[in-house]
């Protein structure tokens, strides 16, 4: 583990990159580093149908909320990234997205993007490191839920939260990542600010 933990990120750009449409969950990565560098998470415009499905991949997107000041919802659909996993006669999604996008104060503007994996990827941590490199943090130690046990460790890394954060003039996001026992991704969550 690398001692930085800050990684600057290039000006808020005043237009969205045009990724490829992922096909793998390490292409789905590419595309949230790009997200995230590229200041996109943060911009309004980039909750449109369009770009979402285009960065995260999916079929369609599903708003719960739809302001001038606040966007959310789900992107659904990303059987083609991940499997569905079969339980008790019916699938369960492989992956799912949810997101939300507020301006605050007229002017300050916070995201989060939440993605959790369902059934093994077989991308886990190192895979991680590669597209993010390695200035991670882990995660400060929480208490355990009474309501959830951890999967067994059976892998390097299994059952870890490691924590990257980004930062440049008014901008902040910090991405949280959190693997299964196995050391294969569980869950992806990255929150975001820009003042001013």
């Amino acid at each position: 583990m690398s001692g930085a933990t800050i990684l600057a990120t290039p000006a808020f750009a005043d237009s969205l990159s045009t990724p490829s449409k992922p096909k793998t969950v390490v292409d789905l990565l590419h595309n949230i580093k790009l997200a995230i560098k590229s200041g996109a998470l943060l911009k309004r415009e980039f909750y449109d149908d369009a770009n979402l499905l285009q960065y995260f991949g999916g079929v369609n997107v599903q708003l719960s909320t739809h302001s001038l000041n606040v966007i959310g919802g789900s992107v659904l659909g990303f059987d083609e990234i991940v499997a569905p996993t079969p339980f008790h006669g019916s699938f369960l999604p492989g992956m799912t997205l949810q997101f939300s996008w507020s301006r605050r104060d007229g002017t300050s503007v916070e995201s989060e993007l939440i993605l959790r994996f369902g059934r093994s990827t077989k991308v886990g941590f190192d895979d991680v490191v590669e597209v993010f490199s390695s200035a991670w943090k882990k995660a400060p130690l929480e208490l355990p839920s009474a309501h959830y046990t951890p999967d067994p460790i059976t892998r390097p890394h299994g059952n870890e939260i490691i924590i990257y954060e980004f930062q440049t003039a008014g901008v902040v996001e910090e991405m949280r990542v959190e693997f299964k026992g196995d050391g294969t991704l569980y869950s992806i969550y990255i929150k975001g600010r820009k003042e001013g």
